[in-house]
């Protein structure tokens, strides 16, 4: 494509109370990716009493925990530093290992703080992926 990287978009939608402290296996890399952003959604606005955080993990190619070098890809969004808004993304490119190798197990990890999830509450994560070792993460 003229120089420029073919973006895929992973998303993922979480519609029910985690009831706590959770992580989702989120996809298994098909060949070596670069990460390149996290982008969150809610329609619930947040604050010190309902906020949840979230980052992405490499959970290797067990597939069962995080891996213990490199294992934690992304900075947080959201939390009760940084609450979310209704219907506004919230993002970050600040991937400190944003590389897989194929067959390694990429995870979103969710920390409840305070109350946490409201009753009728959606999220929508999306995350951007290109294949291969990006020269940028931005």
């Amino acid at each position: 494509m003229f120089g420029s990287e073919q973006v895929h978009t992973i998303s993922f939608d979480l519609g029910t109370d985690p009831g706590g402290d959770k992580d989702y296996p989120i996809w298994r890399a098909p060949r070596p990716c670069t990460v390149q952003r996290l982008v969150a959604f809610t329609n619930k606005a947040h604050n010190a009493g309902t906020a949840y955080k979230l980052w992405l993990e490499n959970w290797g190619t067990g597939g069962t925990a995080i891996k213990s070098s490199g294992g934690v890809m992304s900075g947080t969004i959201g939390g009760t530093a940084d609450p979310f808004g209704a219907d506004t993304p919230d993002t970050t490119t600040t991937l400190a290992n944003p590389y897989m190798a194929q067959g390694e197990y990429l995870a979103l990890a969710l920390d409840e703080e305070g109350a946490g999830w409201q009753s009728g509450e959606r999220l929508r994560v999306q995350i951007d992926v290109v294949f291969g070792k990006a020269a940028s993460n931005a």
